[in-house]
């Protein structure tokens, strides 16, 4: 079957707004107001004698304001709209970096005002991008709509969710193989193995949120990608520091060896201090190729972070140890 096309703000498109003229008095407005039912009351749309947006004036303003006091005076001309071809998406994220309720919808080049995609609209478009990028991240393909996937067959779910969890499955025995070639570290301490399951976590636990927020920032396009990867790294250091103070604390109370608690907790600084870094990577190449940053970017970070986060611990431990 086929995906359906991505929904566009014509799709959430609400016409039952009040509309004014610039010389109309906030008497004459406020008359208009209750003289009929609105399907959104936020904001009142300026418009002039052709239907062009001019200016938008919210209705808290309007209820402040004297009674002979003009629409023209109280008007905000900095417009931010969207236009009837764009994807549903752009009408939640202006709603985010704006802080308005309704997004206008303007005919491109004319200004023509053609509705307002509303406050309802703009929840439902938000929760609806929200969980397609959450399943998306989990590694579950894209499909519009997303009641699709929440309602699909177990054969279906299965056929969706395979590939990516095969591509894991690779990654898993590549991590095994390189647990295999320090074979003769784990042999001389025995302990290192029980703390393998820990680093890794960690690393991933890490990755993960840096990731999960970064994603939504690109979706936002409010992310200089050198300065948040330094920010992240910064806070992979402070984040690392605590965890490697906890887990050498934690290995001198079970084992009573300072070099293995000196060893452990330097090979999990350094994993969890580059495990922002890492899950950067992927989204980052993935959106810098036009591809959708949370398509994929779970499985292969993780595949990436574990085998990485093995590679480290047992270089630095085998380093130290032996």
């Amino acid at each position: 079957m086929r995906p359906q096309e991505k929904e566009t703000v014509m799709d959430h498109l609400v016409e039952a707004v009040p509309t004014a003229a610039a010389s109309d008095t906030v008497e004459a407005v406020l008359r208009h107001l209750r003289n009929k039912q609105w399907d959104t009351l936020n904001y009142v749309y300026i418009l002039d004698e052709k239907s062009c947006l001019m200016g938008v004036v919210s209705v808290r303003e309007i209820l402040a304001a004297q009674n002979e006091n003009k629409m023209s005076n109280l008007m905000t001309r900095d417009l931010v709209v969207v236009h009837p071809h764009n994807d549903q998406e752009r009408a939640g994220i202006l709603a985010i970096q704006h802080d308005i309720k309704a997004v206008p919808i303007v005919r491109p080049g004319t200004n023509e005002f053609l509705g307002v995609v509303g406050a309802d609209q703009v929840l439902k478009i938000l929760h609806e991008e929200h969980t397609e990028d959450f399943l998306r991240l989990s590694g579950v393909q894209r499909e519009h709509p997303v009641t699709n996937i929440l309602h699909a067959s177990p054969w279906r779910l299965a056929r969706l969710r395979l590939p990516w969890l095969i591509i894991g499955f690779g990654g898993g025995i590549v991590a095994t193989l390189v647990a295999g070639f320090f074979e003769a570290s784990i042999e001389q301490q025995i302990f290192l193995a029980f703390f393998i399951p820990m680093v890794v976590y960690m690393s991933d636990a890490v990755g993960t949120q840096t990731e999960t927020i970064y994603i939504r920032s690109l979706t936002l396009k409010q992310s200089p990608l050198l300065r948040y990867a330094i920010r992240e790294f910064l806070v992979g250091v402070l984040i690392a520091a605590v965890i490697a103070f906890l887990i050498g604390v934690f290995t001198v109370a079970w084992t009573g060896l300072w070099p293995l608690a000196w060893a452990v907790g330097a090979a999990m600084f350094v994993n969890v201090a580059l495990a922002p870094v890492i899950a950067l990577m992927v989204p980052t190449l993935l959106y810098w190729t036009k591809k959708d940053p949370a398509l994929g970017s779970g499985p292969f970070t993780t595949i990436i972070q574990d085998v990485v986060s093995l590679i480290i611990f047992f270089s630095i431990t085998t380093w130290l140890l032996f």
